[in-house]
């Protein structure tokens, strides 16, 4: 008998284990955190699949992930944070990598949904000797305003994804309880520039961008930028050597030039590119404190 129980005790287990395995594999998960919990669902398709993608290159594909935090919606909707992942066109990805996801994380148990985009990386694909966003960036803008032409183009298809990404949203507001007229923009380097380009080029006029979180980003021509335009939120590092900090210091000139007074500039003294754990474990705060000013606009 006791054979017989032993036996039926290591089935249970098995049992449990494999469907803990199970869930952990599911494409919708729970999370824990503090103070709110929240829901994840991965890898939602926000356009047509890329054609000619090397083979399980999910990193250059329309895909999302949304974090939904497990609360009593607001009446008008969850306010909408798009984080947009760097990468120098191409590399990166929306899933957790080098300091990426804490800050989604972050924002998301303050009470924001957030979307964190993959989108295509012209540069993985496409080369030119010596062409890079280090090579372009890292001794300030141009004379000229002008970045090398496949930047240009780099910049150009993560944008055109971006809205693609905010088009989705607007068609899923309902569905997942989104407010369209309270969205923001984050991005870090590559998507920073890719989160510029979108609101103040592009400008689409289909969503409403309540402002931008620049994390070590760059315009090659910050006087791009026309009134009305949402306001900035920029930290870079004054020790970065891969986009240099000058651009900082004139996005947030060419804001103060055009009659903005919201704007601010945290500059990261000794700190160089890609601070992202230390942005989630030190200015989440700040960058909320930010959010929320915008949402009483």
């Amino acid at each position: 008998m006791n054979r017989y129980l032993k036996a039926i005790l290591c089935i249970y287990i098995f049992l449990l284990a494999f469907l803990s395995m199970t869930k952990a594999e599911e494409t919708q998960e729970k999370q824990q955190g503090t103070p709110q919990t929240y829901t994840v669902v991965k890898d939602i398709r926000y356009g047509l699949q890329r054609k000619k993608l090397s083979t399980n290159d999910h990193s250059s594909d329309r895909l999302l992930d949304l974090y939904l935090p497990d609360k009593k919606k607001p009446e008008k909707g969850f306010p909408v944070f798009v984080f947009i992942h760097g990468g120098g066109f191409t590399g990166g990805d929306k899933v957790e990598a080098n300091g990426l996801n804490p800050i989604c994380k972050a924002i998301v148990q303050k009470g924001f949904a957030v979307i964190s985009i993959n989108y295509f990386l012209t540069m993985k694909y496409h080369h030119r000797k010596g062409v890079s966003c280090e090579s372009q960036m890292k001794n300030g803008i141009p004379v000229n305003h002008k970045f090398h032409p496949l930047i240009r183009q780099s910049i150009k298809n993560a944008s055109l994804d971006a809205i693609s990404a905010l088009e989705w949203l607007k068609t899923n507001a309902t569905k997942y309880n989104l407010n369209i007229h309270s969205v923001f923009l984050c991005g870090g380097s590559a998507g920073a520039i890719t989160a510029l380009h979108t609101t103040y080029v592009e400008c689409p006029t289909f969503i409403k961008i309540k402002g931008v979180i620049n994390l070590w980003g760059a315009m090659e021509n910050p006087s791009m930028i026309t009134a009305p335009a949402p306001p900035i939120f920029t930290f870079h590092g004054d020790c970065d050597d891969v986009i240099s900090v000058e651009y900082g210091h004139a996005i947030q000139q060419r804001m103060r030039n055009i009659g903005d007074t919201i704007s601010r500039f945290q500059i990261l003294e000794g700190k160089g590119h890609a601070q992202y754990s230390y942005i989630a474990t030190n200015y989440i705060n700040d960058i909320i404190y930010f959010l929320n000013s915008q949402l009483k606009q």
